[in-house]
């Protein structure tokens, strides 16, 4: 199933609203985010990524649906 998510890096104050399915990685995201949007060039070395609302850690070895990320979260990056 597909989800749009917000991701984003507080410092730089970068973000992008990205389709994904749920089933991918949260570390392939990140890769392909690294590679391809300004401001997240650093986002394939995190080793986990925390939610907007309630500031949950999540590594990044998850899938989106493993970690329950879903359509309309905010997730932030940071360096």
């Amino acid at each position: 199933m597909k989800i749009i998510i917000t991701i984003t890096n507080p410092t730089n104050k970068v973000g992008y609203d990205i389709q994904i399915d749920n089933k991918q990685k949260i570390s392939t995201t990140l890769k392909v985010c690294s590679e391809n949007l300004a401001g997240l060039e650093f986002a394939d070395r995190c080793k986990k990524i925390r939610l907007w609302d309630g500031g949950r850690l999540i590594p990044v070895e998850k899938t989106y649906d493993e970690a329950q990320i879903y359509s309309g979260s905010k997730i932030i990056v940071e360096d």
